[in-house]
């Protein structure tokens, strides 16, 4: 849950709470960002910065697409290839 989190990079930095700063944060913003669009794009649509951009008309069920591309993705194993500590 992103909450009201507006950047991926954040995102990564408030998942990874007071150990951020054992990690390459910008690695794991890059690496996750590729597996969400690897997962993506069969659909059409592109995680590009921090905006999701696709098709026109946008498909009714964007949301959930989106949310099952980022569910699939293994966050910690992406993680776990950026310790600097």
């Amino acid at each position: 849950d992103a909450g009201t989190v507006t950047s991926l990079a954040d995102y990564v930095a408030g998942a990874l709470g007071d150990h951020a700063d054992d990690y390459d944060i910008d690695a794991i913003t890059a690496d996750y960002r590729d597996a969400i669009n690897e997962r993506l794009a069969d659909q059409g649509i592109t995680l590009a910065g921090d905006e999701f951009y696709g098709p026109y008309p946008r498909p009714e069920n964007a949301g959930e697409i989106i949310a099952d591309a980022i569910e699939s993705v293994d966050f910690w194993t992406i993680v776990a290839r950026h310790e600097t500590a």
